[in-house]
C-alpha cells in the first residue's frame, strides 16, 4: 500500500480532522474557521481543508460520522 500524498484523502487524517472540528467546545464547531487551526496542527494546508470540509458539509455525507 503506498502512502497518500494529500493527508486529506488518508481516511484516518480525514476522520480525526472531521470529528477534532465537530468537538470544538462552546459552538466553534460550527463556524468553519475552526477548521484553519486544526488542519495546521496536522500539517494540513487550511485553505484545501476548509475548502474539503465545506463540501463534505455541503454534500451532506456528514451523517455517516455522526
Amino acid at each position: 500500500m503506498t502512502p497518500c500524498s494529500d493527508p486529506l484523502d488518508d481516511p484516518a487524517v480525514w476522520h480525526s480532522l472531521i470529528m477534532d472540528y465537530v468537538r470544538l467546545p462552546m459552538n466553534y464547531g460550527s463556524d468553519i474557521g475552526g477548521v484553519r487551526p486544526l488542519a495546521r496542527a496536522a500539517g494540513i494546508d487550511p485553505h484545501r481543508a476548509i475548502a474539503r470540509v465545506l463540501a463534505y458539509y455541503h454534500h451532506d455525507a456528514s451523517r455517516g460520522l455522526q
